[in-house]
């Protein structure tokens, strides 16, 4: 029933009679992106395709009709994971569910043929967004390589944030003309959780953890549930967004996690020891419980700070951000903030420390951007071009920071160098055609060239 009502969310916005969330796509029905959006509905589709299966006359009907207009939206979703979740999805179900199929399956002609048509589509699901592709393969390739330097207990819970950005830079610095320069851009997430829980916590949490996906697909299938057959199909949607993108993200994925690990526990916890597993769980809430209180209960005034700095720049705001700053230095949005906001009312020397200390917890590029226009009002020219070129290789799609590095030469009189800079400026391709900050850059780029 959710899913339809987003349908119907999402043909009001197609009709223009409600507001779109992401200007990239026609629709994204109530979330904030039209993946998330896909995302529910590839776990709808099974349910759907369940029950068209299994039920009769005008209920039959009813669910053909609803799987089909669910599949017809995922596919106008754009969504290459919510295909590819769906149509595994629905191939394990119909083989556990006809014999016909099993039979054909057991054929060995029937399996080449199987293996063939999953590589060409897959090849041409690849030629399709080949850009997006390319874009996780320099994500997943640069993030190999920081499960290679810490492969058993990872970079702790922020490792990945805390590091990506600055070995991507590293990956551009040593490869400058690598064919993923154009396609990089800021990552907060690997777009694979098994990656993910790699590169924080290591290898021996990931075995961990597949083993837990076997064991808990398992006890599904071997469930006294009638339905257990689609709950497995939904397991499996789960896991093919883990594999391609950010799912735990997603308040109502915890939801469905939730679902599994009833269907899949309780039958241990009823064979065995009920009353001790019970309390076992229930102190684990609790503790969890106030964990997440005592979390929020400190998120809260850093949020509203953040929200109350965006409209008003004041000394009161920056007194109140001081005095919180003990207690919030190891949280990195509250840095930037609090850093970018002493940049902008000129406090430069004051920025820099706690930007510097936020550079320790994000690799970020907008961070070093304001790094380096911190050193530049301060003086400290050559740390500031380090902070330019560090930004530029984190992203050298960007035009910023050979701007900001053109600007500083300009400004120091070292013309040579800054009109070296505004020709690369000028020759470089852009990401998005057609910008109009892009523009205003490489004008200014041409009336350098001109002194």
């Amino acid at each position: 029933m959710i899913g339809l009502l987003e349908i119907v969310y999402a043909l009001l916005q197609l009709c223009g009679v409600l507001h779109n969330y992401f200007c990239f796509h026609p629709f994204s029905g109530s979330f904030e992106n039209p993946a998330i959006f896909s995302m529910l509905l590839s776990f709808c589709m099974p349910i759907g395709y369940y029950y068209a299966l299994k039920s009769e006359g005008r209920e039959k009907l009813f669910w053909r009709i609803s799987s089909l207009l669910i599949l017809w939206f995922v596919v106008l979703s754009n969504s290459r994971t919510a295909l590819i979740s769906v149509a595994l999805a629905i191939g394990f179900m119909s083989y556990m569910e006809s014999g016909q199929i099993k039979s054909l399956a057991g054929r060995k002609h029937f399996r080449w043929l199987a293996l063939i048509g999953m590589l060409v589509v897959g090849v041409c699901l690849y030629i399709y967004k080949q850009d997006s592709a390319d874009g996780r393969i320099l994500i997943w390739r640069v993030s190999s390589e920081l499960v290679m330097e810490k492969p058993l207990w990872g970079w702790g819970a922020e490792g990945f944030v805390s590091q990506y950005m600055n070995r991507q830079a590293d990956y551009f610095m040593q490869h400058p003309h690598s064919s993923f320069s154009l396609l990089a851009g800021e990552v907060s997430h690997p777009l694979n959780e098994f990656i993910l829980v790699a590169v924080n916590y290591g290898l021996i949490i990931l075995i961990g953890l597949l083993a837990a996906i076997l064991f808990t697909f398992r006890s599904i299938i071997c469930s006294l549930y009638p339905e257990r057959l689609l709950i497995a199909g939904l397991f499996m949607v789960l896991n093919v967004w883990c594999l391609f993108s950010y799912p735990f993200m997603i308040p109502f994925v915890w939801l469905v996690v939730l679902f599994f690990v009833i269907v899949a526990y309780e039958p241990l916890v009823v064979r065995y020891s009920p009353k001790f597993v019970s309390i076992c769980v229930f102190c684990l809430c609790l503790i969890w419980g106030i964990i997440l209180f005592k979390w929020y209960v400190k998120e809260i005034p850093r949020i509203y700070i953040q929200e109350e700095s965006l409209s008003e720049q004041t000394e009161e705001i920056v007194v109140r951000y001081a005095a919180m700053y003990e207690d919030y230095q190891e949280n990195r949005l509250f840095l930037y903030n609090y850093g970018a906001l002493l940049h902008y009312i000129g406090r430069y020397k004051e920025s820099l420390t706690v930007l510097s200390q936020c550079a320790q917890h994000m690799a970020d590029y907008n961070v070093q951007l304001l790094l380096g226009d911190d050193y530049q009002h301060l003086g400290m020219l050559d740390s500031a071009i380090m902070a330019y070129r560090r930004a530029h290789a984190m992203i050298p799609s960007r035009f910023l920071p050979l701007y900001y590095e053109m600007r500083l030469y300009q400004n120091i009189g070292n013309m040579d160098q800054a009109k070296a800079l505004a020709e690369i400026i000028i020759d470089k391709e852009e990401k998005v055609e057609n910008s109009a900050k892009v523009r205003a850059i490489k004008q200014r780029a041409e009336t350098v060239l001109a002194e």
